[in-house]
């Protein structure tokens, strides 16, 4: 043992290592998180947590967001969508020119995983935070019927436009996943693009921001909301003054994601 941090919280459950398959046979690895005192012959609403960076994974590992929730009585599942590293080359290479594709399929797969098992009430959430966020809008605008509410968070809707006015990293971020600029490489921003299929949304989304975010531009949540007025889909947004793509000041961090879970209250009890 090298510290005793963690025994400062109260009733945190170790997850359960799962896999479920996907649309295509593909296993995805998942991370059950149960609330204390789980009955399995009890029915629990849950949620799927996609992670960020769209190459990265999600670790076994002290999440705290994903055992408040679980504290809350929400069955939680993080999932390790197709392009994640520490699978092999091939499966991270599954994301290339597919972003927001099979990776949200993924999401929704594990929505029906859920529903399959005993435990479930039937309500499904999704929520993410970066790429997370993406690959939540991505899920309910492509598997229109796979979720009962979301929450996108700091996510990019519309690569082509955000390659315009995102910093740097950002713009190479994109271009690496897409394989080019979009004057390269239309056809494959069109794959990713979830902003022309907003029009399918049935999911209630509750959609947040900062609005100095570069790295993932504040600009594509004001064309997301500005879209979602105009289809009459039923969603809340929220934005943050001076705050970046991570945010600087933990008491909006705490408001980001106390709306999060009152959102989920209406929604999935």
């Amino acid at each position: 043992r090298m510290t005793h941090f963690s025994t400062s919280w109260q009733g945190l459950v170790e997850p359960e290592e799962i896999s479920y398959r996907s649309y295509d046979g593909l296993y995805i690895q998942g991370f059950l998180f149960h609330p204390p005192g789980f009955e399995p012959s009890k029915q629990y609403p849950t949620l799927v947590m996609v992670h960020g960076g769209g190459t990265n994974s999600y670790y076994k590992r002290l999440s705290l967001v994903e055992q408040y929730l679980a504290q809350q009585g929400y069955v939680v599942l993080a999932v390790n969508y197709r392009g994640g590293s520490g699978f092999g080359r091939s499966f991270q290479d599954l994301g290339t020119n597919d972003w927001g594709n099979g990776q949200a399929k993924d999401a929704a797969h594990a929505a029906t995983f859920i529903r399959q098992q005993s435990w479930s009430n039937g309500k499904v959430g999704i929520y993410g935070y970066s790429y997370g966020g993406i690959t939540s809008m991505a899920a309910i605008s492509r598997v229109p019927d796979a979720f009962d509410a979301a929450v996108p968070m700091a996510g990019i809707y519309d690569f082509s436009d955000a390659y315009t006015n995102a910093d740097r990293i950002g713009k190479i971020f994109i271009r690496t996943g897409h394989g080019g600029s979009p004057a390269e490489r239309k056809d494959v921003y069109a794959i990713s693009n979830a902003l022309s299929r907003v029009k399918d949304v049935k999911t209630p989304l509750l959609i947040m921001h900062g609005e100095v975010d570069v790295r993932a531009p504040f600009r594509q949540y004001e064309l997301a909301v500005e879209i979602l007025k105009k289809e009459g889909k039923t969603f809340k947004s929220h934005s943050y003054p001076n705050e970046p793509h991570g945010f600087r000041n933990p008491l909006n961090r705490v408001d980001m994601y106390s709306r999060l879970e009152a959102w989920f209250e209406q929604w999935l009890r």
